[in-house]
């Protein structure tokens, strides 16, 4: 009897420290993917707010007009450790990797189940460099500036990211236990994450040709990360990996922050400030002519010098909202600045909301909207109302917007729907932002192709954001 209820002793103290190891390990497994979604949580809300930051506590925004970007890594120790190192992040278009700055964040030291810091890694878009500004931050940051990020298995087989708008632009990491041959210095004095800066490779794992702890340093490349699973964390596989995280992807800041109603109405006041600065436009050379506008297809859509007009017919009367006006200009006979909002004198413009727009000062916040939201705004000028007619009259030569005679018309093409795809060429993507109908819905689109300055248009059935020019001389801003 004594040896049987011995061995029952003994059977039942191993399945309950069997239980509590599995339930112990269970919930160190749940404290890091705790720690990752936290962090990715105040990482979307940095992106979400980025325009209303007031570091300097003056009452106004330190970067406004600016959506989305995310905050650098801390990498040095040039600041203080948890800070993000915004002042030299690297190249333009870069891509970064470090620790998570959770200070800037205003998080604890996040940390995984083994007791080290949650690294990350942002796409070089995304990333706040505010060094050599605006050299390297993205020259045009909106809900279609794709990451570089791709989720891939040990062998190499993309898991998420293999179309350009399903890559992530960022990735929170939990390196967990050191590996064999991963040797971590974290003895630095006071610190919370070892400040073990440099030496990413000890924290990372590498699998095959896959390596977590580096990103590539140039812009434009594609990254790839391998995530642990249950047989290489447990260390049973040949080569064992226990990297865990989370991404963040396009669409999870940009839907967050489009559903903000003052950013909706930011939108559609710098939509009702470009008309006015067209109408502008038309009254500054007296004739009341409008400009050209600019083709829809170009070799680089973030530059605001590629949206130069081009008086050529065989382009249309209908593109993108032109920044240059140099042909315009020239068929009118106007000398002078060749910038639309600069001839236009568009830097006071009160619009239907009570906002006062300025376009012409760089740094402002509707400019600064204008330069990252550029390729959504799309013009139309009626034939009649063209740079080379001589008499700016609606003849048999106008458009019409729901059945009206209109100058001209103004389209922001807004948040994309579904079937539209918008890639740019780089990073071996195809160029998707030429084709008109990735932006505008209903019958609209069909005649841009055409664009012969005498189309017929409607408001109905379309999320975009339009506004007319009326056929008075000069053109007048009108909603349509």
């Amino acid at each position: 009897m004594l040896l049987v209820v011995t061995i029952a002793l003994a059977a039942m103290s191993y399945f309950v420290s069997t239980l509590s190891t599995a339930e112990m390990r269970q919930k160190r497994v749940d404290s890091t993917a705790m720690a990752l979604q936290r962090a990715k949580q105040a990482l979307i809300a940095y992106a979400v707010t980025y325009g209303d930051i007031d570091a300097d506590t003056n009452g106004f925004p330190d970067f406004p007009g600016e959506y989305g970007f995310l905050p650098c890594p801390d990498y040095n120790a040039g600041l203080s450790e948890g800070l993000e190192d915004n002042g030299n992040c690297g190249a333009q278009s870069v891509s970064k990797l470090g620790y998570l700055p959770w200070r800037t964040l205003g998080l604890p030291g996040l940390k995984d189940e083994s007791g080290t810091c949650l690294m990350y890694a942002v796409s070089g878009d995304y990333k706040n460099d505010e060094s050599a500004f605006p050299t390297n931050k993205a020259s045009l940051l909106n809900e279609d500036s794709n990451g570089m990020f791709q989720l891939v298995d040990e062998g190499g087989v993309v898991l998420q990211g293999l179309n350009p708008d399903d890559r992530a632009v960022a990735v929170v990491l939990a390196p967990g236990m050191p590996l064999p041959g991963q040797n971590r210095t974290v003895d630095a004095a006071g610190s919370v994450c070892g400040e073990d800066y440099a030496n990413y490779s000890a924290y990372l794992d590498a699998v095959g040709g896959i390596d977590n702890s580096a990103v590539t340093n140039a812009a434009y490349q594609i990254d790839q990360f391998v995530h642990a699973n249950a047989e290489s964390a447990g260390g049973s596989a040949l080569n064992p990996y226990n990297d865990r995280f989370v991404t963040i992807t396009r669409e999870e800041i940009w839907q967050a922050l489009t559903a903000r109603s003052d950013f909706v109405q930011k939108m559609t006041d710098l939509a009702e400030a470009l008309t006015m600065c067209l109408s502008s436009y038309a009254a500054v050379n007296g004739l009341g002519r409008l400009p050209w506008p600019v083709q829809a297809d170009l070799a680089d859509y973030q530059l605001n010098s590629s949206y130069n007009d081009n008086d050529d017919d065989s382009l249309g009367y209908a593109g993108r909202l032109p920044f240059i006006v140099d042909d315009s200009n020239g068929d009118i006979g106007m000398a002078g600045s060749t910038e639309l909002f600069t001839i236009a004198g568009c830097n006071s413009l009160t619009v239907t909301s009570g906002a006062v727009v300025d376009l012409q000062t760089a740094g402002t916040e509707y400019r600064t909207l204008w330069d990252n939201w550029k390729d959504h705004f799309f013009y139309v000028v009626s034939q009649d109302h063209a740079p080379d007619n001589v008499a700016a009259v609606c003849g048999g030569d106008c458009i019409t917007v729901d059945g009206t005679q209109r100058a001209g018309l103004v389209i922001f093409g807004g948040f994309r729907g579904a079937g539209q795809f918008r890639t740019e060429p780089v990073a071996g993507d195809p160029d998707t932002k030429f084709d008109i109908a990735n932006y505008i819905e209903n019958g609209n689109r069909n005649e841009f192709p055409d664009g012969d300055g005498d189309g017929s248009y409607s408001t109905a059935g379309t999320n975009d954001i339009m506004y007319c020019l009326t056929a008075a001389v000069p053109p007048l801003k009108s909603p349509c």
